[in-house]
């Protein structure tokens, strides 16, 4: 009877220990397991969806091509084009209305130079997304209301002499975030 009871505890034990895991630590490849899907504009450029030089999301025929959903998401590493000028409003909004089709593991802003504007909550509720938003090197000149807001993988924060307006709780709840570099002249 004590083998079987404690069994039962270790088999409880481990069930509590998985539920604090993350979900990509069991996921399978092509999800959120191992490296994630790079769409750039030379990698699967067909998943960004465009008005024009604005980025508005990631394409619905893209992530069915891949088998993505709510409950077997993608994990993706986007690497925003140099010919993007603006993320438009709730571009990649997570959390319960966002898309959970797929998960952020980073962005790279590193060839974004004509970047100038990401919009409001474009990136709200990411709390996935980890590493640093490295803004330097794009022309941004406003960060809208809640652009990052909740993004708690976030660990730093670079920011261009360009930028002139910052919106409300830009990087409000980023609680990971433990630097933030300001360019000359701010």
């Amino acid at each position: 009877m004590n083998i079987r009871k404690r069994g039962m505890g270790l088999l409880l034990a481990l069930c509590m220990t998985l539920t604090l895991l993350p979900v990509h630590a069991f996921a399978g490849e092509g999800t959120l397991s191992g490296d994630p899907i790079i769409i750039s504009e030379n990698e699967n450029s067909d998943a960004f969806l465009m008005s024009g030089t604005t980025i508005t999301g990631i394409s619905e025929a893209w992530l069915a091509k891949h088998g993505a959903s709510a409950e077997n998401p993608v994990w993706v590493k986007l690497v925003i084009p140099e010919t993007v000028t603006a993320i438009g409003d709730k571009a990649f909004l997570g959390g319960d209305n966002g898309n959970q089709a797929y998960q952020i593991a980073e962005v790279d802003f590193s060839d974004a130079e004509s970047l100038t504007e990401i919009g409001e909550q474009a990136f709200l509720r990411r709390s996935e997304m980890t590493g640093s938003v490295d803004l330097s090197q794009t022309s941004i000149t406003t960060l809208d209301d809640f652009a990052f807001q909740e993004c708690t993988g976030i660990t730093s924060v670079s920011l261009p002499a360009t930028l002139k307006n910052i919106g409300s709780q830009v990087f409000a709840y980023d609680s990971g975030i433990t630097s933030v570099t300001l360019a000359k002249g701010m």
